[in-house]
């Protein structure tokens, strides 16, 4: 049985708390691992983002993104210019007065400024009709919301 050797000093309580700081201690070595071998394992240095989550503006319910303030201008009814499903980019040019379909998780072109949930909306056809109520900047999720890019997501010392 291995045990600890009795050790006679004559400092007191605090002062050998003090000693004890003072003793050197050998800092662990690090090593790079794949990700899916870091459980349990401690962080050697701070983790920052690389991205922005969400990357662009996107709709955070299926619905229609609209430039607000063109819907007082329209009499809430805007065209429908098309639809965008999630996982693509809308390119096309936007005329004054539309609307687009989206869908949860749908890019939102920087020119609209608010969803409105499909359910709030009546589709003629060509043209969308509006809700009075709807308010600037719902159900919209802006670039970067969650995480933006270079923002610090993980503290070293943080066991994984």
């Amino acid at each position: 049985v291995m045990g600890f050797r009795k050790i006679h000093t004559n400092l007191n309580i605090f002062e050998t708390i003090e000693l004890i700081k003072k003793l050197p201690i050998d800092k662990p070595a690090t090593e790079e691992v794949f990700i899916n071998n870091t459980l349990n394992r401690i962080l050697a240095d701070d983790i920052y983002s690389n991205i922005y989550i969400p990357q662009y503006n996107c709709s955070a319910v299926d619905g229609y993104a609209i430039k607000f303030d063109e819907l007082v201008n329209s009499n809430f009814e805007l065209k429908l210019i098309g639809k965008n499903p999630p996982g693509k980019i809308f390119k096309r040019e936007i005329e004054p007065l539309s609307a687009l379909k989206v869908y949860t998780g749908s890019h939102v072109p920087d020119f609209f400024d608010t969803v409105v949930m499909h359910e709030n909306c009546e589709n003629n056809g060509s043209k969308i009709s509006f809700p009075f109520n709807t308010i600037l900047g719902q159900n919209i999720r802006m670039k970067g919301e969650d995480v933006s890019r270079n923002k610090k997501i993980l503290e070293k010392g943080k066991i994984l």
